[in-house]
């Protein structure tokens, strides 16, 4: 057997050099405190805060990236993902890369001040692990945070065996940002709509819809939640980014979006006219009997309403920002919830505008119509007249 075939074989240790990446941004498919940096073109603005501090990034375990003059087929400047580490190289990496990095900037980092904090390069040593996918398993046996050891003795993966792909990971990301979207993004905002503009429906139709889309939506946005919680875990030690932003936004749209249910369920009933229905349009507009409690809880309603759905567009925004390889198309739905308010708003208020229009020329057509003649109006009329005739005799 030759060297190499023994390398591929695992029977003989090899040397690689290059970046390391976490799994996690590779799965993402861009960096977490960069999302506008595609993971494998520009490897060298992976912070090591992210690789090194966030749990994310740590607990999905490290991997090794090819510079792209020996990747190929066509990928341009993209690096490959050649080699996937094992259990001991991960360890070894945490032990390799935090006291050579700036102490401060990454917090579990020890070097001096001046030292490296972005693009950790490495050169790891160890035996492949045959038939261990793409990209293959090494068992690492050391890792040096020095470069230019390798030299012509530098280990290349066959083209089969390194990969550019990114993504993989991203399952989680689309159901939460499913479940989300078509909650507050789509059926949310149209319940608010149809209390905005279907207010001149008969039979409170304006309510029903109101009360179905909240209640649907918002449990809706309850299971996208639980989804974030169960698999992006603490989002908060990421310092000041993308996904922190989106993350307080979120738990403050959820947040408004309980109370608003709650308020919904508890509000305080104004006194109607006989006949009239609880949620009829014209005691509203006219506020009839209206507590004082009652007005208070309605402004209270609607401008948390009106606020929190403001707040959940700009919430969809900054998880488009954090969505990785799905975030132009995140992208592209968001600007589909803008569109889908404003043509569903146009809708209601041509629908109130036809509706008006339609009762003001009932209204016209009743009052041109002569009174119904009756029998009984016939006879008082006969008498009337012969009255007069009497009178005039006389």
């Amino acid at each position: 057997m030759t060297d190499r075939e023994q390398q591929l074989a695992g029977l003989k240790e090899i040397c690689f050099e290059g970046f390391v990446m976490d799994f996690f941004v590779s799965y993402r498919g861009t960096l977490l405190d960069n999302p506008r940096v595609n993971t494998l073109e520009e490897p060298e603005r992976h912070s090591f805060h992210c690789l090194l501090d966030v749990n994310r990034c740590v607990s999905s375990g490290y991997e090794m990236l090819l510079d792209p003059q020996f990747v190929g087929n066509g990928t341009g400047n993209r690096y490959g993902r050649a080699l996937r580490l094992n259990a001991d190289g991960n360890e070894q990496v945490l032990r390799v890369a935090r006291p050579v990095g700036e102490r401060g900037y990454c917090s579990s980092c020890t070097g001096p001040s001046g030292s490296i904090d972005e693009g950790f390069r490495a050169t790891v040593y160890g035996f492949l692990v045959p038939n261990s996918g793409s990209p293959p398993t090494l068992n690492v046996t050391e890792v040096r945070a020095t470069t230019g050891e390798c030299g012509d003795e530098m280990f290349i993966p066959n083209v089969d065996q390194i990969s550019v792909v990114l993504g993989g990971g991203n399952s989680a990301v689309k159901a939460h940002g499913g479940f989300m979207v078509t909650a507050w993004g789509f059926i949310l905002p149209f319940g608010v709509i149809s209390a905005r503009f279907l207010r001149h429906r008969p039979d409170g139709l304006w309510f029903k819809i109101h009360m179905g889309c909240q209640i649907l939506g918002y449990a809706l946005a309850c299971i996208g939640l639980i989804v974030a919680f169960a698999n992006f875990g603490n989002v908060f030690e990421d310092g000041m980014g993308a996904s922190f932003r989106h993350a307080v936004c979120g738990l403050v749209t959820m947040i408004c979006g309980l109370l608003q249910v709650i308020n919904g369920l508890n509000r305080p009933h104004a006194p109607q006219p006989k006949g009239k229905d609880d949620n009829d349009e014209e005691e509203e507009e006219e506020g009839e009997g209206k507590t004082k409690i009652r007005f208070v809880w309605e402004i209270l309603h609607k401008a948390t309403g009106y606020s929190t759905i403001v707040l959940a567009y700009v919430t969809i925004y900054f998880g488009s920002e954090v969505a990785g390889v799905d975030k132009d198309t995140f992208r592209g739905v968001f600007y589909g919830t803008l569109v889908f308010a404003a043509l569903a708003s146009m809708a209601a208020i041509m629908d109130k505008l036809m509706f008006n229009t339609k009762q003001e020329e009932e209204e016209e057509e009743q009052q041109q119509v002569p009174p119904k003649r009756t029998m009984g109006n016939e006879q008082e009329e006969q008498a009337t007249e012969d009255k007069d005739d009497v009178d005039d005799k006389a």
